[in-house]
């Protein structure tokens, strides 16, 4: 019985473990993408101001969801968004100094 016992303990603290790890996790994040300079006037309306957009993304249990919303653009602009594996551009929007050669693999 107190095998049992010890058995059923370490079973329930390893539970609360997983569960403060997973809850140590955001449910949600977000951050802001950075237009290139080169493009920003392609993107934008004419005299308009520079095109911004905000990222959020949401935890799930088996998916997470990502979610874009822009502001600014041309009006029926069409363009592809694709991730690239490195960046000319840091996280707050200016050139890396120490971004040499290609982007990687998209």
């Amino acid at each position: 019985m107190r095998s049992f016992a010890i058995k059923m303990f370490v079973a329930v603290m390893a539970a609360a473990a997983l569960t403060s790890l997973a809850a140590a996790q955001a449910d949600t994040i977000s951050f802001d993408l950075h237009a290139d300079p080169a493009i920003v006037s392609c993107l934008s309306a004419d005299g308009g101001p520079v095109p911004t957009a905000h990222v959020t993304v949401k935890r799930g249990k088996l998916n997470d969801t990502l979610t874009i919303e822009g502001d600014n653009f041309r009006p029926h602009l069409a363009f592809d968004m694709f991730t690239v594996q490195r960046s000319k551009f840091l996280a707050n929007g200016n050139a890396d100094p120490n971004f040499h050669g290609s982007f990687g693999l998209a």
